[in-house]
């Protein structure tokens, strides 16, 4: 889906979250959903509560952080960046890890 800034309307939002479509991520935590190969999971941003707009995808198993426990934990979050980077140019050992701990 490539409609990075569209403009929906409230109705649409507030049409698509009575349906369960889209929740409201703000607080963060686990998302679960479609890869990106799958369609992946489109975010949205409200400017006010008539300007909401597309601002990218993610997929599922990726987690959201709030803005407080991100500047409680940013040197954390950015270790396990790193770690993850180094992870996946050695698959073998992140194959090895998700067979154990999933």
């Amino acid at each position: 889906m490539n409609n990075i800034g569209r403009l929906i309307s409230a109705n649409e939002f507030h049409d698509l979250a009575e349906k369960e479509i889209i929740i409201d991520g703000r607080n963060g935590g686990l998302v679960v959903g479609n890869s990106h190969r799958n369609g992946g999971i489109q975010m949205f941003n409200s400017i006010g509560p008539d300007n909401i707009y597309h601002v990218g995808e993610m997929e599922g198993f990726e987690f959201l952080i709030n803005e407080k426990s991100f500047e409680k934990y940013s040197v954390d979050i950015q270790n396990i960046n790193n770690q993850m980077r180094i992870l996946m140019k050695r698959k073998d050992i992140l194959k090895s890890f998700m067979e154990h701990n999933l």
